[in-house]
């Protein structure tokens, strides 16, 4: 997952994959800003990028990683 924030629908995609793939055996999660964010109309919040507290959200999902399954926090 490339440019994780820990949005709430980012967090429940990675526990559905985590529940249901069967195969998988890696999971990375990538806190960097995938790209320059684009600008977004007048009066709609922006939330600067906080890359520390992305990967702390990142690693209250590992948590709940199988032990079978290796966890990549970048």
């Amino acid at each position: 997952m490339i440019g994780f924030c820990g949005a709430s629908c980012e967090v429940e995609l990675a526990n559905y994959i985590l529940k249901n793939a069967v195969k998988v055996q890696k999971i990375t999660i990538d806190t960097r800003l995938p790209t320059t964010p684009k600008l977004r109309t007048m009066g709609e919040h922006f939330k600067a990028w906080d890359r520390e507290e992305n990967r702390n959200r990142a690693r209250e999902l590992q948590e709940k990683v199988p032990p079978w399954i290796e966890f990549v926090c970048i």
